[in-house]
């Protein structure tokens, strides 16, 4: 059981940069993201689709998946004011039982649609990818989700990773 919160918080993302998805409903079938900018600054992006959210994790991040693995379902949270000021933060955390479980918080750039306040997802979701051998996105990963709303409530202190 995992017994430490880790998160990467509102990675900067450069100007300019446009991550595409190509996806067959939930299923992500190609990705320009791993030669991205953000990539390889070491930051998740996540691509919201038919009630799912679907994680792209660079290789350098790949070792958290390991902790994901150690969750049984995944809270989805959109916050709408972090404290801090921070705006339309999207919150993932993987519950396994521990007071703090593994999770990761991803900025407004690092999203590429938000979920809208006040939907209700009954199948959500929650999809893991990393790059495979051939370059194409390879499922590391799939929890059941709950969605929920945050609004300014205050969270415990991150670990970095």
């Amino acid at each position: 059981m995992s017994t430490r919160y880790s998160q990467r918080t509102h990675h900067p993302v450069p100007a300019g940069t446009v991550i595409l998805v190509k996806d067959r409903g939930r299923e992500i079938l190609s990705t320009n993201y791993w030669d991205s900018a953000l990539a390889e600054a070491g930051a998740m992006y996540c691509s919201v689709n038919e009630s799912a959210v679907r994680l792209l994790v660079p290789r350098s991040l790949e070792p958290c998946i390991a902790e994901m693995h150690t969750g049984s379902r995944v809270l989805v949270t959109r916050w709408l004011t972090m404290p801090g000021g921070a705006k339309n933060v999207l919150e993932l955390r993987w519950d396994d039982g521990a007071e703090h479980p593994f999770g990761v918080q991803l900025s407004a750039a690092q999203v590429d649609r938000q979920i809208p306040v006040g939907q209700v997802a009954s199948a959500l979701e929650c999809l893991v990818y990393v790059r495979g051998p051939t370059g194409a996105p390879l499922l590391a990963g799939r929890w059941l989700g709950r969605l929920s709303f945050g609004m300014d409530l205050p969270l415990p202190p991150p670990t970095r990773w």
